[in-house]
């Protein structure tokens, strides 16, 4: 997430959809009174910090921002976010959090404790909702059918990141993933940066593979208003 008071705009952050890039291009715009949260080194410094006192997070969506900010002043900045078609964001968010657990693996003992009664650590990465139903998954579909990833906040759909409570559209622009270049051209011009997108924190290029039907019919119930507003093929 960024917050430029200087230069009037707001980056919101979703989950695996090429947010840490664009922070890290963004933040040679910012000034000593500018806020970002996660990303690069300053922002993940000042993360606990800045969730604590005004609580915001990398990931906080539009409709907190506007809060924090008051809706007078919010109409001032410049606000826009990337998506990415949700089986294909969802599925990133799987292999990442498979991910975490290969860069701090369980010790032995968790390791056989897991085995025999399925219990996992209260530590990190494992107290993450996400992680554990990774974990508990033998596939994709198990994951997108695990309630412990149904409350994560990687998995919520995308739209409760760029509208307000009632579904209304906050952001100015919404970019997308599938055409990063092209969008990050258009910002690049309204910001007048002159560099490409560095590829940061990149997710697999693995396409997801098929879901059982009872997953494939909680991906479109859930992500309908996605597939909707942000006019994905269902599916993707």
């Amino acid at each position: 997430m960024v917050i430029s008071l200087s230069r009037r705009f707001v980056f919101v952050h979703l989950h695996k959809c090429a947010g840490t890039s664009v922070e890290v291009i963004l933040s040679r715009l910012l000034t000593a009174n500018d806020i970002i949260v996660g990303s690069t080194p300053a922002g993940q410094r000042w993360e606990a910090y800045l969730r604590r006192t005004i609580g915001l997070g990398k990931h906080a969506t539009a409709a907190e921002i506007r809060e924090f900010l008051g809706a007078e002043r919010w109409e001032e900045f410049f606000c826009f976010a990337f998506v990415r078609a949700p089986l294909d964001r969802l599925f990133s968010f799987y292999r990442f959090s498979i991910d975490r657990t290969n860069r701090k693996p369980l010790s032995d003992d968790e390791r056989r404790r897991f085995e025999t009664t399925g219990d996992l650590p209260d530590r990190s990465p494992y107290d993450v909702p996400s992680v554990r139903a990774a974990m508990a998954s033998r596939s994709f579909s198990d994951f997108v059918l695990s309630p412990d990833s149904a409350v994560d906040r990687g998995t919520f759909p995308q739209w409760l990141s760029v509208c307000d409570y009632a579904g209304n559209r906050l952001v100015d622009m919404v970019c997308k993933v599938e055409t990063i270049d092209q969008d990050w051209t258009i910002i690049s011009q309204r910001f007048d940066i002159d560099e490409p997108l560095p590829t940061l924190n990149p997710s697999r290029s693995e396409r997801a593979p098929a879901l059982t039907p009872e997953a494939a019919a909680f991906v479109a119930e859930r992500y309908a208003r996605d597939y909707e507003m942000f006019g994905y093929p269902p599916g993707t």
